[in-house]
């Protein structure tokens, strides 16, 4: 097995860099019905995963958070965004 070293031009040729912000939800239904929900959301783009905060106490959670995810030229990909709602 021969390794071969891409410089960053070549990096910068194959992939993107694509921004996502994520910025807030509305009259999310809630779960419990003593408390209102502490939700969060999950980002996958193939491998890369992303978080942002749990925000507790809340049926419209605001997070307007930026995460920077990487894109390759060559593959169809999309982004999957989940959210969660837990009782704590």
């Amino acid at each position: 097995i021969k390794y071969v070293y891409l410089p960053q031009a070549y990096f910068e040729l194959t992939m993107s860099r694509l921004e996502v912000t994520v910025v807030e939800g509305k009259n999310l239904k809630q779960t419990n019905k003593f408390k209102k929900n502490n939700c969060f959301i999950r980002m996958y783009l193939n491998n890369q995963k992303r978080k942002t905060t749990t925000i507790n106490n809340s049926n419209d959670p605001q997070w307007k958070e930026v995460f920077i995810l990487y894109v390759k030229f060559c593959c169809f990909s999309f982004v999957m965004l989940y959210l969660y709602c837990i009782d704590c």
